[in-house]
């Protein structure tokens, strides 16, 4: 696993491998960078990252988060609009 910096392109860590390193030996690079992100390079450019598990969801759920709070924004910005509903009328 290599570890560089490039000004070619903004690389989000600091394990970096090529493609054809990852197709050599996957389960080796996983273990070498013991749960650290790992950029996969293809021609010097991050093609896609490798990330943990638990790096992943936590991701995913910030992301759905985020949007949750955009929506509810959203909502609050058009309340004025709003009209009162019994739900028993509904």
């Amino acid at each position: 696993m290599t570890n560089i910096a490039t000004d070619m392109e903004h690389i989000l860590t600091d394990y970096t491998i090529s493609i054809s390193e990852l197709k050599r030996n996957p389960a080796a690079i996983v273990r070498e960078a013991r749960g650290r992100s790992v950029a996969v390079l293809n021609h010097n450019k991050p093609a896609f990252y490798i990330v943990a598990p638990e790096v992943y969801e936590s991701m995913i759920e910030k992301t759905c988060d985020s949007l949750v709070v955009s929506h509810i924004q959203e909502r609050k910005a058009v309340a004025s609009q709003a009209v009162d509903a019994d739900i028993n009328d509904l």
